[in-house]
């Protein structure tokens, strides 16, 4: 069967890399379709389109879609807990829409999920088989999402954790600002208390596109081998720019909604690794890169 992938988000950050990762992954005849805010050309076709609107099941009515990465939704912890209804529409209602269509069609489905779901810590990077704690609105609503889409046969779920990289779609982004202040030699607030296992972006997207051509199914966590804290992320980064990094050291508690921010979110990602020991996941570098991330 002729493969079709409907990639929603398709113009965010990671958007952008799967419909790259997707195109070029293809060994066979392979029909690729994004959906985004906005009409673009960039990376792929990308149709202009909310995802609130009927139009989406409109839309994959039309294309048929044997594979949906379904990426839209509300990222920003901060934005959920400021805007709870719009993000239980985006992350749960859409979410839940997109399911329902994939299991009347058999369908593949990825859902990503976050290592915000994670609560006090244990001490040691968190299991698939550990149970999420939830603490914050957003992490509350990627959990619902992510048990609809487990509920369906063909569903796979990512447990991601914290992304780094430039944007392949022209757009300000977290990185851009981070980079943009480590050329400029500006002053960057870097928290010290919080864990997490970084990945790039190209990374998660060459995973999702592996899942996609196994039609996995089942919870994962996609995280990057080391875990460190955004503060030694930073430094990393801007060494890899040849950059020394103006950092102020902050606690988590003084981050927008720093109450609701585990204090550990590293994740184990042993079961990854033996699902697809082919696919390198890299570590935050360490020094100078032979060839330096560009800021656009």
């Amino acid at each position: 069967m002729r493969e079709r992938w409907l990639i929603t988000g398709a113009c965010g950050q990671l958007g952008a890399q799967v419909m790259h990762a997707v195109i070029l992954a293809s060994e066979s005849p392979r029909e690729t379709v994004g959906l985004g805010r906005r009409h673009c050309a960039r990376h792929g076709k990308v149709i202009g389109v909310d995802v609130r609107s009927p139009e989406l099941e409109s839309i994959m009515d039309d294309f048929e879609p044997t594979h949906v990465v379904h990426l839209a939704g509300m990222t920003s912890p901060a934005q959920a807990d400021q805007l709870p209804e719009m993000a239980w529409e985006m992350n749960v209602v859409v979410t839940k829409r997109i399911t329902d269509w994939a299991k009347n069609h058999d369908s593949w489905l990825l859902y990503p999920s976050t290592d915000f779901v994670w609560g006090p810590d244990r001490g040691r990077p968190w299991r698939e088989t550990d149970r999420p704690t939830a603490m914050s609105h957003y992490a509350r609503s990627k959990v619902v999402a992510a048990g609809g889409v487990l509920s369906h046969e063909r569903g796979c779920v990512t447990r991601l954790s914290l992304l780094y990289g430039l944007p392949l779609c022209p757009r300000e982004t977290t990185w851009t600002r981070v980079f943009a202040a480590f050329a400029a030699g500006s002053v960057i607030p870097a928290c010290t208390d919080e864990v997490r296992t970084p990945l790039r972006l190209e990374d998660a997207a060459q995973v999702i596109a592996e899942l996609g051509r196994r039609r996995h199914a089942g919870l994962l966590h996609v995280a990057g081998p080391e875990a460190i804290s955004p503060y030694e992320l930073f430094e990393r980064l801007a060494r890899s720019v040849g950059k020394i990094a103006r950092l102020e050291p902050v606690g988590r508690e003084q981050l927008q909604g720093g109450s609701q921010r585990p204090p550990n979110m590293a994740m184990d990602a042993a079961a990854l690794a033996q699902l697809l020991p082919h696919v390198e996941i890299a570590a935050p570098p360490r020094g100078s890169l032979a060839q330096p991330l560009i800021v656009p």
